[in-house]
This record gives C-alpha cells, structure tokens and sequence, in this order.
C-alpha cells in the first residue's frame, strides 16, 4: 500500500509515497508553491495499492481512494 496526492484541478503529484508523513509533506510544499504563485492547490493524500495506481486511472475520480474514505 502506499499515498499519493491528487486534486481535480492539481492533478496527481506523480509520487507513490510510503507513509502518511511523506505525502503530507508533498502536499504542504504543493501548497506553499501555489500559494507563493497566488493560487491554491486542491491535492489531499490519496491511498492506492501500487505505482500502477498512477498509470491508469479515472481523471475525474483520481487515483485510488481518498483517505477519509479509505
């Protein structure tokens, strides 16, 4: 099992993260970098199985499952 982040208007991060720490920390510096654009990032931690997880997936849904439904 692994993270990553995606959001409808980010995208996918292109990472599988090991941990909840990892990907959280993906997602701040995703956050920071929009922000300091004046923008806003949408992308939460998304739970998949694999780095197939990222190849092929619905673009509307996302990859994986949201955590807060995982």
């Amino acid at each position: 099992m692994g993270y990553t982040s995606w959001g409808t208007v980010r995208g996918d991060c292109g990472h599988v993260h090991r941990n909840l720490i990892t990907v959280s920390a993906c997602i701040a510096k995703d956050h920071a970098g929009c922000e300091k654009q004046g923008g806003y990032s949408d992308r939460e931690v998304r739970v998949i199985g694999s780095a197939a997880g990222l190849q092929n997936y619905d673009v509307t849904r996302g990859p994986g499952v949201r955590m807060s439904s995982a």
